[in-house]
């Protein structure tokens, strides 16, 4: 329950309100990870960047040290390692943003200091999500039932339902009516 930095607080906040639950206490795993793992882990690069004199170019760390970098910020090891795995740029990725680091022949990394350099990590998670297509499950009817929950307390009528038409059936997340238009939320 101890903070690197107020951008790994407003992370989790942020990824709570996204993804309607609270990630915090959750131990589902996204690739191994849980999400506040995710946090962490990207808070821990930051950490770093921001005690290096020369932020804005990148710099040479063994595998160990960013490693032990992961397990002093809280994450076991075996899932520091994955995390490193994880975020290292490779052929099926799109750019340096949430794959900041780049392993060279030697089985050093080089880390990009200038990505890390006032990232908002919510930004970071929900992008590598994005990007390697996890899909968080409990996002949807969460945040299906938050909208029906906001609406009914301002005394809105709001419904979710589905219907059939002939064999494809259909679900409307919510449906309600404000200022004589139909607004439908899916």
């Amino acid at each position: 329950n101890h903070y690197l930095s107020e951008n790994e607080i407003h992370a989790l906040q942020e990824l709570c309100t996204l993804y309607c639950d609270d990630i915090t206490t959750k131990d589902n795993e996204y690739e191994g990870l849980r999400i506040k793992e995710w946090v962490r882990g990207y808070s821990c690069l930051s950490y770093l960047v921001s005690k290096c004199e020369d932020s804005i170019h990148g710099k040479i760390y063994s595998k160990a040290k960013l490693i032990t970098l992961l397990v002093k910020g809280g994450i076991v090891e075996s899932k520091a390692e994955k995390f490193l795995k994880l975020i290292t740029f490779g052929l099926k990725s799109r750019d340096f943003f949430d794959m900041p680091l780049l392993l060279l022949n030697d089985g050093k990394y080089y880390l990009f200091h200038a990505v890390l350099s006032g990232l908002s990590i919510s930004s970071v998670v929900s992008s590598v999500f994005s990007q390697l297509e996890i899909e968080v499950k409990t996002k949807g009817k969460r945040f299906e039932e938050s909208i029906l929950k906001r609406l009914q307390k301002k005394n809105i009528e709001a419904r979710s339902f589905k219907f059939k038409r002939g064999t494809d059936e259909y679900e409307y997340d919510v449906v309600f009516i404000l200022d004589q238009r139909v607004f439908v939320v899916e």
